[in-house]
């Protein structure tokens, strides 16, 4: 009995001591991630409950609606519209009193999307002929916070496009030329014919890959290719570093990839689409002059 009584006072000795002791938030909150919703809604996720979230709009400074601390906190459209800076700049506060400043791209609304889709690709070039990818619209609509996203260098660089407003069938068509820029930095698709030009910054003829977002992030057209006329697919697979990159990163977006093999392709055999299917064209047949007959 002393036993049983001696080990009950130490337990609610112990039990006294844990209760007594104080849990201390000595960290800011952090921003996990941000996405536009579909009914165009900024949704920021936190790692913690936020009590108070400030952030810019046009000359004033605004505050979420928050009626009690929470980990997601929302900004409206009617906000997001207002706000004319590619960068929204939040300050989040938690429920200790912890602030913490971040930076995030502006989503942009578009109420008129596009139904953009890869057209062809001509991947071999020449001085005269520089490799070009296509896109092309099926409806009338916008390119709005859409970006185009190429596997080049190995990695992938996406670049914005600003609003173009297509006609069902229009094309926006993208011309690699080099020159002596280093880098992708402020580059921008702002017209239907463009030259984009990057210092040795081309598509591998081999193994590389190309798609589009639209302004919610979401994949509207890919292209995964290989070329089998020096190396099969088993090669790529157990060997190649960038078909290996281009795979782990497609399949964090998409559920299942299709690879294209694109053997066969030249400047005057571009990579185009039939149906969902990408295909190598066809040799353009070449019309044969007819002699001119001599009168006797």
């Amino acid at each position: 009995m002393k036993k049983n009584a001696l080990y009950l006072i130490v337990l609610i000795l112990v039990m006294t001591a844990c209760s007594d002791r104080t849990f201390y938030d000595i960290t800011p909150p952090k921003l996990l991630w941000s996405v536009l919703t579909e009914d165009n809604q900024l949704l920021m996720q936190f790692n913690e409950p936020i009590r108070r979230l400030q952030y810019a709009v046009g000359q004033y400074i605004a505050d979420a609606v928050i009626n009690f601390p929470k980990n997601n906190i929302i900004i409206p459209e009617e906000e997001l519209t207002q706000i004319k800076a590619d960068t929204l700049i939040i300050t989040a506060d938690d429920t200790s009193g912890h602030s913490a400043e971040y930076r995030i791209g502006v989503p942009k609304i578009n109420n008129h999307p596009a139904a953009l889709s890869i057209a062809s690709l001509q991947l071999r070039y020449s001085d005269k002929s520089p490799q070009t990818v296509t896109f092309r619209s099926a409806n009338r609509g916008e390119t709005t916070g859409y970006k185009a996203v190429f596997f080049i260098r190995n990695e992938f660089l996406a670049i914005p496009m600003d609003s173009l407003h297509l006609n069902a069938g229009q094309n926006v068509s993208l011309r690699f030329i080099p020159s002596e820029m280093q880098d992708y930095d402020g580059c921008r698709i702002h017209s239907m014919m463009q030259n984009i030009s990057f210092d040795r910054g081309r598509l591998s003829p081999s193994c590389a890959a190309v798609y589009i977002l639209d302004n919610h992030d979401n994949i509207l057209d890919y292209i995964f290719y290989i070329d089998t006329k020096k190396n099969d697919e088993t090669y790529y697979r157990e060997k190649s570093r960038s078909f290996h990159k281009i795979s782990q990163h497609l399949s964090d977006l998409i559920e299942d990839i299709q690879i294209t093999d694109v053997v066969g392709n030249s400047i005057r055999r571009p990579i185009v689409k039939r149906g969902e299917q990408f295909v190598v064209a066809e040799q353009p047949k070449q019309s044969n002059p007819k002699k001119s007959k001599n009168k006797k």
